[in-house]
């Protein structure tokens, strides 16, 4: 029963940039503006966008997550008073959470150093020995925090702890509902929940918090809800890009995987719990967790670096389709389209369905050369 879910309060902690994270926040947005005002976006524009996009988030965190050279974070010195009057003083657990593993490791090295004992759940821990850790959590009272990407989102029960703290804000809504969830869930003993969000003001965060209802009515009107078989015509596809355009330009912006090589944490950091739990429950648990594989930490990242602004414009899509196979158009073609699929069940949790069994969205006529291109959506 709804009722019998502990109270809820938010606080947003709304913090400065420091002039290094700024500069190259602003960087990335400047690079994003023109690739926008392109007349036609290929595959590899939306790729890059969405890259360009996540750099800036993550830019939000720390600029070790750009660079590896510096590790400058309003963020991490707000969070270590945070864990100073919850964890310290006032013996509470909490449960952090960041998108990525990079960032669950400058946490873990703060929680070494204030000497606070702790597990981590990523994409890395097998499904069969998370129990392992959320036992630990849960009957450990030295064990204060309880460290996750949004692998631990779904499927965990995480009620020991009283506190949920977002390191960022995910893009999609459904995702920070997750996070709490995992803690404020029907059997919570205590009366009260806190969940607390680090955001960077004049930043794509504040923007992603003021505007997350935005993000659901993006694709409101673009697609014609009389049928669940849609045609994505070219009118269509344009209104969707100027959305799109007007969102970024009002500083609205997208989603978000790992970029880099993530950094894990050393198993002999101290007051780093996993190797001596995980070591002791080899046994084999019936438990159940949901996890997106599309966001999964221990996914090989592709090392293709983004250009400068002033370097030289991606080909034409006439010198990338020129001379090729029809079967090889159409695959890059269907690609484009499963990443905007993906976009659409980041923002609505509905994805696009396949209008006939074909396997496939866009098919091209050999003899003609006409583009075809079918799908449903569900619940439109």
């Amino acid at each position: 029963m709804l009722k019998d879910l502990p109270q809820q309060i938010e606080n947003n902690y709304y913090l400065d940039l420091s002039p290094q994270q700024q500069d190259i926040h602003n960087g990335y947005a400047a690079s994003l503006l023109p690739l926008l005002h392109k007349k036609y976006l290929t595959p590899v524009d939306f790729q890059r966008m969405q890259k360009l996009l996540l750099m800036m988030r993550m830019a939000c965190n720390s600029t070790y997550l750009i660079n590896r050279e510096t590790n400058i974070s309003p963020k991490l010195k707000e969070l270590e008073s945070i864990l100073d009057e919850l964890v310290i003083q006032n013996e509470r657990k909490v449960v952090i959470f960041s998108e990525w593993t990079t960032m669950t490791y400058l946490i873990a090295k703060h929680l070494s150093k204030v000497k606070l004992d702790f597990v981590e759940l990523t994409g890395k821990v097998p499904v069969h020995k998370r129990q392992a850790l959320i036992d630990e959590f849960t009957n450990n009272p030295g064990c204060k925090v309880f460290l996750s990407s949004d692998a631990g989102g779904t499927g965990l029960n995480l009620q020991a702890a009283d506190c949920v703290i977002n390191f960022e804000l995910p893009w999609n809504p459904a995702k920070i509902n997750q996070r709490i969830g995992r803690v404020n869930r029907i059997g919570q003993k205590n009366s009260t929940i806190n969940v607390i969000n680090l955001i960077s003001k004049n930043s794509i965060e504040e923007k992603i918090m003021a505007g997350l209802q935005m993000k659901t009515d993006l694709f409101q009107g673009v697609f014609d809800g009389t049928t669940d078989k849609v045609e994505f015509s070219q009118e269509k596809r344009a209104e969707l890009i100027n959305k799109l355009k007007g969102l970024i330009e009002e500083d609205q912006f997208v989603p978000s995987f790992e970029a880099n090589i993530p950094e894990e944490i050393p198993e002999d950091t101290p007051h780093f719990l996993n190797p001596s739990v995980l070591q002791e429950h080899e046994k084999t648990l019936e438990y159940d967790a949901e996890e997106d594989t599309a966001n999964r930490e221990d996914q090989e990242v592709s090392s293709q670096t983004i250009p400068e602004q002033n370097s030289p414009a991606e080909p034409s899509q006439k010198s990338l389709f020129e001379n090729q196979p029809v079967e090889k158009v159409e695959e890059v073609l269907n690609s484009g389209m499963n990443f905007i699929g993906g976009l659409l069940e980041m923002v609505t949790g509905k994805k696009i369905e396949y209008a006939e069994d074909k396997g496939k969205m866009i098919t091209i006529n050999k003899e003609s050369g006409e583009v075809t291109m079918k799908f449903k959506l569900p619940g439109f």
